[in-house]
């Protein structure tokens, strides 16, 4: 697939999403449906983060959404242990 067929692809997924979640309010945003899931407000903002960093910043050059967190955020190229994803066997 072609940059620019990429690119039209997530606009598009991009367009639906929003067009899926226009008519809720602040309420249902910050609602947990489930206790074991995070609010859907939550979710869309795990969404335009991804976005923002690995295909505006990582993909375009576009840093203008990240670079004024970059004091808050951990480093990108900071390499993650798997072990931080590990349940403790008391849990």
């Amino acid at each position: 697939m072609s940059g620019g067929a990429v690119a039209d692809r997530l606009a598009a997924l991009q367009a639906a999403l929003c067009a899926a979640v226009a008519s809720l309010d602040d309420a249902a945003c910050r609602a947990r449906w489930l206790p074991e899931l995070s609010p859907v407000g939550w979710h869309l903002r795990h969404c335009a983060f991804v976005e923002a960093l690995w295909i505006r910043e990582r993909v375009l050059g576009d840093d203008r959404l990240t670079a004024p967190l970059a004091d808050s955020c951990p480093s990108p190229t900071r390499r993650y242990s798997r072990s931080c994803n590990t349940r403790n066997s008391s849990d």
